[in-house]
């Protein structure tokens, strides 16, 4: 944010530009014309006061009107930082890359600040949380999981490595239980919606937020396999609705077994996006990276690099280390992803690269359908 700097010295000439607003000072002399401009969110509101001063008296006038100019303008700027704080829990300028309190290393840094810039070119204006729908603020509380010992506030993306990282907060909260190869889901984590809104403000202004995202369609296609190759709920919840409105030559029964890529698909483009489970429901909406400035953005495409950065930067003390992939982890080969994308429409694929477009404009993986 710029500084508002008032000079009534003679022949002075000075802009100032901030998140749509400009102030213009001319001469002040025995003849005075003043002019104040105010521009806001590229809707111009102009209020323009002239005014023709004669003499020594008339002075004096003059420059108490020019002094109460410059006060609204930083009682504007006091109130922006103020939004600012609100919502992301920093009075530091957001653009500001030499702005380094985690002790980044020089690439990570440029990396973070990168897709950080990225992040505010899409999202056009931040988004008040409070001013999220119900809904959305719902969802987003239940996906923000809070470490207290070392004030992490993490938002958990299904299919991309929540499972270690769930398992390795756990770890933080407990250092001398083990890390487990597979874990129950939430157990023994505590949500942002377990607390009160007054307790939730101070965890967002204090504690280091951080996100990991992962190219949309490998994180659908691994979503898709899971569930409905492993997972007999899954099958049985959504299987047969995909079934009954996906498949032409479905019988009067059906149980919703051998549910193919297309017809899951198919079942996405044809029903809201809010009525999605979390594990194929687009990342920004779990999230909400518009209302929330996330310290941390990593990708699960350099899990391991990124993943200890975050562990250095805020739990060097406690010498973990992020976990490996578990044993059973048996990863999709690019092959195979390709062949299921090739079982779809053109228009299938148009529609769904639109369906998860702010995903991948968001988070920088361009217009390709596979990474």
């Amino acid at each position: 944010m710029h500084s508002a700097t008032c000079s009534l010295l003679a022949d002075c000439s000075h802009s100032l530009q901030g998140t749509g607003r400009r102030v213009i000072y001319k001469r002040i002399s025995t003849h005075v014309d003043l002019q104040f401009s105010y521009f806001f969110n590229g809707n111009c509101i102009v209020a323009m006061f002239r005014q023709r001063y004669h003499g020594r008296r008339r002075l004096r006038s003059c420059l108490l009107l020019a002094v109460t100019l410059c006060l609204i303008i930083a009682a504007t700027q006091l109130v922006a930082t103020y939004l600012n704080y609100e919502v992301t829990g920093s009075l530091q300028d957001e653009d500001e890359s030499s702005f380094n309190p985690y002790g980044y290393p020089a690439d990570i840094l440029a990396t973070q600040t990168s897709r950080n810039a990225t992040i505010q070119t899409v999202c056009d204006m931040r988004r008040p949380i409070r001013k999220l729908s119900k809904l959305d603020q719902r969802l987003l509380f239940s996906h923000l999981i809070v470490e207290p010992n070392y004030k992490l506030l993490y938002c958990y993306v299904p299919k991309v490595a929540c499972t270690n990282w769930k398992d390795t907060i756990r770890h933080l909260q407990s250092p001398n239980s083990e890390i487990a190869e597979w874990v129950n889901h939430n157990d023994g984590l505590r949500l942002l919606n377990s607390y009160s809104q007054e307790e939730a403000e101070v965890i967002f202004r204090t504690y280091f937020k951080f996100i990991f995202v992962r190219h949309p369609m490998s994180r659908l296609i691994s979503a898709f396999r899971d569930k409905f190759r492993n997972e007999p709920y899954m099958i049985q919840r959504y299987g047969v609705d995909i079934v009954r409105q996906c498949r032409d030559s479905s019988s009067d029964y059906v149980n919703g077994d051998e549910v193919s890529f297309s017809e899951f698909v198919c079942f996405l483009l044809k029903n809201p996006v809010q009525d999605f489970n979390e594990h194929w429901m687009p990342m920004h909406k779990l999230c909400q990276p518009c209302s929330v400035t996330y310290d941390f953005i990593g990708k699960y495409e350099e899990l391991e690099e990124e993943a200890n950065v975050v562990l250095q930067a805020r739990a060097a003390a406690s010498g973990l280390a992020f976990p490996r992939r578990q044993a059973k982890y048996h990863p999709m080969q690019q092959e195979e992803k390709t062949r299921l994308l090739r079982t779809l429409s053109a228009e299938s694929l148009e529609k769904l690269h639109s369906l998860f477009h702010r995903d991948f404009s968001m988070f920088r993986y361009g217009e390709t359908l596979m990474g």
